[in-house]
């Protein structure tokens, strides 16, 4: 028997001129300044080499500033979801600041972000007055078989609620640091239905423009009106210090222009196995370019670990939590209730799980303890 549950819809109201000229990343020797198109799109494929196996922690300060056009199109907004969706439970309005910890990991094409929310966020949050709701707790990893998430609710729901799915897209949610490492430009939906990851073909494939002596920028155009410029230094060695993210399109009958979607500063680059990377992430968001600011997000306190042996695929599995219900979105929202003990929930695990169900046992996943 599938078993179903009926969850409510949470919705907040609120992307070979010599050896001397291809120097060895790893040694960390600067670039030429004489170096071709060519020789700096290497040092970049060569650069995203070095981090195919990466894991990040870092806190995060998301802050949501106050706007009355953004406030004033969101309400108008959910007047017509709630018309759509009568019953439906709405987030609280994101406004002010949001402390989170937060740690990333890629590996390959494989991707896990575990974002907490720091107790004194949940503590404003709890306060009389507060909003009472707020996600505290999410992990969300993607992998080119499949998508987890993980979420914890603040006294919303008593269990966390986990999802499996066939694909996903990255979360719309600030996530600087994919494109600080340079593994892909944000993410803006519904166009990117799926991740993207960057690789040497495409890199070779983005127009080159030089900047100045010591910049350059690499501008990677989409078929659907998105463009995204990324922005480089090459003194004293190659460091990504930004990306620009915009649109430009038609709306209806009319050109639009060119709209502003967000702008990434890189700082603070410290030398992290021979790759110089930034230990000061902001990232400002704007809501449809005219609206206005919608976050400011800065992250500090950046920790990198390249090559790690303990960064394995079976890390891009979620270890389920005693009590939490997963979703398997994959089989018609099929149910799994994790028992007494964590468990991981591969795909030849769930085979199990349904053959012993099929032959009248209980739904027991198999355990895996920590």
């Amino acid at each position: 028997m599938i078993r179903k549950i009926k969850l409510p819809i949470i919705l907040p109201a609120t992307m070979s001129l010599s050896m001397a000229i291809f120097a060895s990343l790893a040694a960390g020797a600067s670039v030429s300044p004489a170096a071709t198109s060519q020789a700096l799109r290497k040092a970049v494929v060569r650069r995203l080499a070095h981090l195919q196996n990466v894991v990040v922690t870092y806190d995060m300060d998301v802050d949501y500033p106050p706007n009355h056009r953004i406030s004033e199109f969101t309400r108008k907004i959910l007047a017509q979801i709630k018309k759509a969706h009568p019953g439906a439970h709405f987030g609280p309005p994101l406004r002010g600041h949001y402390m989170y910890t937060c740690c990333f990991s890629f590996l390959n094409g494989r991707m896990r972000y575990d974002k907490t929310m720091t107790p004194a966020t949940v503590a404003k949050l709890s306060a009389p007055g507060g909003p009472g709701a707020g996600l505290v707790k999410s992990i969300l990893t993607i992998t080119p078989e499949r998508a987890e998430t993980l979420q914890y609710q603040l006294h919303f729901m008593k269990a966390p609620i986990g999802t499996i799915a066939a694909r996903a897209s990255l979360p719309s949610s600030p996530l600087p640091i994919v494109w600080a490492l340079g593994l892909r430009s944000p993410p803006f939906p519904p166009h990117d239905a799926a991740p993207h990851w960057l690789n040497g073909r495409a890199i070779r494939k983005i127009k080159f423009a030089r900047t100045s002596p010591v910049t350059f920028s690499l501008m990677q155009r989409r078929p659907d009106g998105y463009r995204y410029q990324w922005l480089f230094r090459t003194k004293p060695a190659l460091e990504l210090v930004g990306i620009i993210a915009s649109f430009t399109g038609f709306e209806r009958y009319r050109r639009i222009g060119i709209v502003r979607l967000s702008i990434g500063k890189c700082s603070d680059f410290h030398k992290v196995g021979g790759l110089l990377l930034p230990g000061r992430i902001v990232e400002t968001g704007f809501f449809g370019g005219k609206y206005g600011v919608l976050y400011n997000a800065i992250l500090t306190k950046i920790k990198y670990t390249i090559g790690a042996a303990a960064n394995t695929s079976k890390s891009y599995f979620i270890l389920w939590p005693t009590g939490s219900s997963v979703i398997d979105e994959r089989l018609n929202n099929h149910v799994f209730h994790v028992g007494v003990h964590r468990t991981r929930l591969t795909d030849k695990e769930i085979f199990s799980i349904l053959r012993r169900q099929d032959h009248g046992g209980k739904i027991k996943p198999a355990t895996t303890r920590p």
